[in-house]
């Protein structure tokens, strides 16, 4: 398995929101799905999705697989923080 870097990715919520309510799922029901793959509850998945905590590459990853999306759809470009 190829060594991931760790360089730090910061979701981008707004997104993440949109994805997820384009699909029909509840934060719930997205928990629920995400939670096959990886530990994640309810409430640290809205605060994924609110920007109140970061995620980590692999919750991002596995967040991308269940959505049916690529990794870039639902991360903050680099520098896109201070961009507004």
């Amino acid at each position: 398995m190829p060594k991931v870097e760790s360089v730090p990715l910061r979701q981008n919520g707004a997104a993440l929101r949109a994805i997820r309510q384009r699909e029909g799922l509840t934060i719930a029901g997205l928990a629920n799905k995400v939670s096959k793959s990886l530990a994640i509850s309810e409430p640290h998945l809205r605060n994924i999705e609110n920007e109140l905590k970061s995620a980590s590459i692999e919750h991002l990853a596995v967040i991308a697989k269940v959505l049916e999306v690529p990794l870039a759809a639902i991360r903050r470009n680099p520098g896109a923080e201070d961009a507004a």
